[in-house]
């Protein structure tokens, strides 16, 4: 990929992965105030379902947060948009709508493919 392209995709990188992390941030620090005392059972079922709701987010983001910051080191390594599986270049287009890919399309295709 060229050197153009590749600063194009970093800083499209770069910018999910402080979205996400100011994401996280602000959960975790929700989730550190919590919402007081709730005065009866089903406030607190509201409260439960509601921390836990947040919490499965934000292990979400989480995840999201790493495949991000994986991508930045195969940047770093000569390796990001190439295909893990064939090794020929994932197509801008991909890597455009789905920056962390690590496969090309037809590899991917197969790799979802039943019986494979």
């Amino acid at each position: 990929m060229k050197k153009e392209k590749t600063q194009h995709m970093k800083r499209i990188l770069m910018e999910r992965v402080l979205v996400l992390q100011e994401s996280i941030d602000r959960s975790l620090q929700g989730l550190r105030q919590g919402n007081g005392v709730s005065p009866d059972l089903y406030d607190l079922a509201v409260t439960e379902a509601d921390t836990s709701m947040e919490l499965a987010i934000s292990e979400q983001n989480r995840l999201r947060l790493i495949s991000l910051r994986e991508a930045l080191v195969r940047m770093e390594n000569g390796r990001f948009g190439i295909c893990e599986s064939c090794g020929e270049p994932i197509p801008r287009k991909r890597l455009l709508a789905n920056p962390v890919a690590q496969v090309c399309v037809v590899c991917k295709a197969r790799e979802e493919k039943p019986g494979c």
